[in-house]
């Protein structure tokens, strides 16, 4: 191609020989060499994808089918759907808009996105069928505590909250029910957050897309194969830098009066390579044309050629010359295991933000259902207050009271704000603006949080079991103690199947269990009638100031007891089978025996008013009529129940309670065996896990590869310090007179020589091989403390999660046990037990809080370092779409693995096999490796 250039350039110039100028001639000559040189050049695409396809194949050979693996397809372009995608062109890209770009964002579609809307808190988004019932009027829903009519949340406790944490409440079923008995209707749009809901899976998938670290690693992986290309490519035929130009030089020399004008075109190709045994070889050929015109000989011309081949043989210090590639060669490895590790851990990483926030959402339902609770505590004692009621709280326990409420509202809010840094902190882990609207989905909070009331519910009924226990081993137990314990140990047993129903974990049948409750409520309502006739019988005996109105309260209590006595006998009717029909006609006397009640009481605080207080005889009568027919409707029932017999004497019923306690204790026993509680252990030994992981890390492989470098480079040094001797080969031959390419050994030199350079001066050399042997010691050690740092780590974590599996039944007993005491003091408040207090109140309250958080956080904690504990061992192995299928995976056992990876390679990396290097560096690949070997010689 030079030639013919040459040529062409000649053929123009001898047209216009005899013309005393050359500037047509050189503008015509610049422009043949500018066309030549824009042809001989490619485009910036093809260069780019020239590296892309090279380096893509590197990556893939060096780790398809090792345990450093990519994913497949891996390229550093990014997904179109990113908001780091350029979409300017790939080789000219265009600045960035400044901005400020705000709101700009759009999340991309991803498979795992569920639907926009509240969720449960038992899964997923809430449908139509699960929301709150709506009240068929107005009027907000009431209900009785205490015996007192207490309203629902008033609205200044719901609008002194921000919207943004009423938001987040209104996540929750719990919350939304306690809104709608407020305003008699479901939340407004407003305060029902609209956002994208992301699962685990859909935030690895939105990782993968838009985070810039992911981004950054996979372009580290890249630049390091890129790196091996330029040394791979010196062991190819290739052409130096400026090995292949054409130089062109046109010139005019006046002299005497006369003028010369000649062309000068030279060319170059030159080839170098390097060589498995750490020397080069080079070729090149060179032309020169040199075309003369208006001198004394006319036109002339002068061609020549010439072509060298030498061979440059490094003999002492070859390993000097092939550590580049070899480097090259072992820092992609390298590179690749980071990544792997980075993927790994960029996971984890996720997955413990993931459960973090479902921690804290957690604990925003549980901020709100206590604030609801010293709601109603302190909104029940000033109602008290107010109606003067016997029982009622003094000022200093109101006021107790209140600082509780403001304490929970405080909590609450701090709470919902941390809650939405730690959104704005996932978002910036994703890559997402920070002002993008995200949510979390919540459906695996209301799997898990179901598991942990299983827990509490399981921890309940232990609880009255052991009070069922206690009370039987009293010698002379109490009939209405013991029937009550077993009301409340049954009570707490249905609630559990309940919830283990709804994860699918029992299908036990609680008919019986439902028919033995109603049984026994029927004999406590029975033993509250009795009561209240012994009452009646007292109250008449010692009436002296007001009689009447003494009788009055004495029959009405009655009336009351023998009526909730009738609504235990209609529940047992349900369960026992009797017909409906029958079971509505009771129903109905049963109501208008209520109202009568009702109108009863209205009349007698009419009465009360008049301080002569007339009609009262007649009130009397009124409330001994309702008497009489209670009675018989109590009788009724009783027939109905084949209850006809005579009443069994007070030690028959007492043997009868006691054998049906020790039945029901005999069945708990049984069905508290068939469970599995806390959770679930991990069953690898702890050396074993050590061992595994020492073997297994890749970035312990890593760590072994570096020692190795600077184990090779105390060899490199050493020999620095050696004779340099080089051998030099050359052969060239030339051709003039105008016969390009017409070589022939009768023109040529071939010449070999020694270059030696001896060790006269190493001071240099002589420091950097003793800072070798420095660094190779150094670096011995951090490989002791990185394999200590792991067995460390390994040691840390199984102790963290044992620890963590024995706090968690300890927190389960005391959330049971909190939530035992908040219903106690409750009652004993309602019942004016003396010492008892409603600051007692305001502390089970803040227990049962505590406690309940504290159950979820142990949960969540152990399922965070569960995967954190699968890293450490190299045990998690991802999917393609860079999910560990086994996170809160409860049957996933980390196993003891010594087995070192066979396609992992050497223990102390690799060197290209075609490499020709000395003996001391193939002792490097001649290792054992680690494992099961190591092992068993130990």
């Amino acid at each position: 191609m030079f030639n013919a250039v040459c040529r062409c350039v000649g053929e123009c110039l001898s047209r216009r020989r005899g013309k005393r100028s050359l500037g047509g001639d050189v503008v015509r000559f610049l422009l043949v060499a500018g066309l030549f040189a824009q042809l001989s050049g490619c485009a910036r695409g093809h260069y780019r994808a020239s590296a892309d396809r090279e380096t893509y194949d590197l990556i893939k050979d060096r780790a398809s089918n090792r345990p450093w693996a990519t994913e497949k397809g891996f390229s550093i372009q990014p997904d179109k759907r990113s908001r780091i995608a350029d979409s300017s062109d790939p080789n000219d890209p265009a600045l960035p808009n400044p901005g400020p770009n705000l709101y700009a964002y759009e999340l991309p579609v991803l498979n795992e996105i569920v639907s926009e809307g509240p969720q449960s808190k038992e899964s997923g988004t809430l449908e139509a069928s699960e929301a709150a019932p709506k009240s068929t009027d107005s009027t907000p829903a009431e209900t009785r505590i205490g015996g007192l009519t207490v309203q629902p949340i008033p609205k200044t406790y719901w609008e002194s909250l921000p919207d943004g944490c009423l938001g987040r409440m209104m996540e929750f079923l719990s919350v939304r029910e306690e809104y709608q008995k407020r305003y008699g209707e479901g939340p407004p749009q407003s305060l029902i957050d609209q956002s994208k809901r992301l699962s685990l899976k859909s935030i690895i998938q939105l990782a993968l897309i838009e985070s810039r670290e992911y981004q950054s690693q996979k372009e580290q992986l890249y630049r390091a194969a890129l790196s091996l290309t330029r040394e791979r490519f010196n062991y190819r035929p290739r052409f130096a830098p400026n090995g292949l130009r054409s130089d062109g030089t046109a010139s005019q020399t006046r002299s005497d009066g006369s003028s010369e004008n000649s062309v000068a075109v030279g060319s170059t190709a030159q080839v170098n390579q390097s060589l498995p045994t750490g020397g080069s070889l080079l070729a090149r050929l060179a032309n020169d044309v040199v075309l003369r015109f208006d001198g004394p000989d006319g036109f002339t011309t002068d061609i020549g050629s010439s072509f060298l081949f030498e061979l440059n043989q490094s003999l002492l210090q070859r390993d000097v010359r092939l550590n580049p590639l070899i480097q090259a060669e072992r820092d992609l490895v390298y590179a690749a295991r980071d990544y792997a590790r980075f993927r790994k851990t960029f996971f984890e990483g996720l997955a413990s933000r993931y459960y973090s926030l479902l921690q804290t959402y957690r604990s925003v339902e549980i901020e709100s259902q206590n604030y609801f609770s010293v709601i109603r505590t302190f909104e029940q004692a000033r109602a008290e207050v107010r109606a003067g009621v016997k029982n009622a709280p003094n000022q200093v326990a109101v006021d107790q009271f209140e600082q509780s409420m403001l304490s929970g509202r405080s909590g609450l809010i701090s709470t919902w704000n941390g809650l939405e840094q730690s959104l704005d902190e996932l978002k910036l882990a994703l890559g997402v603006p920070t002002e993008t609207s995200l949510n979390i989905d919540l459906g695996e909070l209301g799997q898990l949080t179901v598991l942990d009331e299983i827990e509490v519910a399981g921890g309940r009924v232990r609880r009255w079991q052991s009070r069922v226990e206690d009370r039987l081993a009293n010698p002379n137990p109490d009939r209405n103690d013991l029937v009550n314990a077993n009301i409340f140990l049954i009570e707490r047993l249905l609630e559990w199947f309940e919830l283990r129903r709804k994860m699918g974990l029992s299908g036990t049948d609680t008919t019986g269990l439902e028919l033995q409750l109603a049984e026994f409520q029927v004999g406590t309502a029975s033993l509250s009638v009795q009561q209240a006739e012994v009452d009646l019988a007292a109250g008449e005996a010692t009436a002296t100031r007001n009689p009447i109105i003494m009788r009055f309260q004495g029959n009405a209590a009655l009336n009351e007891a023998t009526l909730n006595q009738v609504v235990t006998m209609i529940r047992l009717a349900g369960k026992r089978s009797v017909a409906p029909s029958e079971i509505d006609s009771i129903q109905e006397t049963l109501d208008d025996l209520r109202e009568a009640m009702k109108a009863l009481y209205v009349e007698l605080d009419v009465v009360l008013k008049d301080p002569v207080r007339e009609n009262l005889d007649a009130l009397l009568s009124q409330a001994l009529g309702i008497g009489e027919r209670a009675k018989a409707l109590k009788a009724s029932l009783q027939s109905l129940l084949g209850d006809t017999s005579d009443q069994p004497s007070e030690a028959e019923l007492l043997g009868k309670t006691i054998a049906s306690s020790r039945q029901l204790l005999e069945q708990t026993d049984e069905w508290l065996a068939q469970t599995e509680t806390g959770l679930l252990p991990i069953n690898i030994q702890m050396d074993d896990a050590m061992a595994t992981a020492l073997v297994q890390r890749l970035d312990l492989m890593n760590e072994r590869g570096r020692l190795a470098d600077d184990w090779r480079n105390i060899k490199l040094a050493a020999d620095d310090l050696k004779t340099v001797l080089n051998l030099n080969a050359a052969h060239a031959m030339t051709t003039r007179d105008n016969k390009p390419f017409n070589f022939s050994d009768e023109e040529s030199q071939t010449r070999i020589g020694l270059s030696l350079d001896l060790p006269i001066n190493r001071i240099q050399q002589r420091n950097n091989y003793r800072n070798s042997l420095i660094r190779y010691q150094s670096q011995r050690r951090e490989l002791m403390a990185f394999e200590d740092r792991i067995k460390l780590d390994i040691r840390n974590r199984m102790r963290d999660m044992a620890q963590t599996r024995l706090q968690y039944p300890i927190s389960v007993t005391r959330a049971a046990l909190a939530a035992e005491q908040v219903t106690s003091i409750r009652l004993q408040l309602a019942l004016g037990v003396p010492g008892v207090r409603g600051v007692d109140l305001v502390d089970a309250l803040q227990d049962l809080r505590q406690s309940l958080i504290n159950v979820a956080n142990f949960r969540i904690r152990y399922i965070i370092a569960d995967a954190r504990f699968a890293l450490d061992l190299e045990s998690m192995q991802l999917d393609e779409l860079g999910f560990w299928p086994h996170i809160n995976d409860p049957d996933f056992q980390p196993v003891r693995n010594l087995l070192y990876p066979e396609s992992a390679g050497p223990t102390y990396g690799d060197i290209p096999p075609f490499l020709k290097v000395s003996k001391m560096l193939k002792r490097l690949v001649d290792q054992p490796l680690p494992g099961e070997s190591a092992v068993e010689s130990e």
